[in-house]
This record gives C-alpha cells, structure tokens and sequence, in this order.
C-alpha cells in the first residue's frame, strides 16, 4: 500500500498532465471529426434530396463518402489516442 502511494505520487503529475493534453487532443479531434461529418457528409446529401436541381448523384455520393470516411478516420484516431493513456 505504502510503495503503491510512493509510485503514484512520483508518476502521476508528469502522467496525468500527459494524459490531460492527450484527452484534449482526441476531445478536440472528435469535434473536427464531427463537424466533417456534419458539413461534408450529411449537408450535400440533404441539398441533393431537397435541391429543385440537384447535382449529379455521383458527385453527392463521392464527396459525401469522403467526408464521411475523414470523419471517421479522425474519430477513430482519437479514441486510440485515448486508449494509450498512463496510469
């Protein structure tokens, strides 16, 4: 018990503001993951559906598709980034 509180007491604030920065970064990449997703993805598919002229179906779709695939990119490295966090 007494080494437990030696370690912890050494480590954690190099540790915990490591983790702090790195649980801002992945906070961070989350909201730009979810804005991409949001603006790119969703907003031309909705435009398309809901356009008197819409453009060509192929177009939505390849940019929808993009935006959406960089959105989940970018959550995904964030939650690896979360997942190495230090004791």
């Amino acid at each position: 018990m007494a080494s437990e509180k030696w370690l912890l007491s050494r480590a954690s604030p190099r540790n915990s503001t490591a983790n702090e920065r790195s649980r801002l970064t992945a906070t961070w990449l989350n909201v730009v993951a979810a804005g991409i997703i949001t603006t790119g993805g969703v907003s031309p598919l909705m435009t398309g559906i809901l356009s008197a002229s819409p453009a060509p179906l192929w177009l939505l779709l390849a940019a929808s598709s993009a935006c959406l695939s960089l959105g989940v990119l970018l959550h995904v490295f964030a939650r690896g980034m979360v997942g190495r966090l230090r004791p």
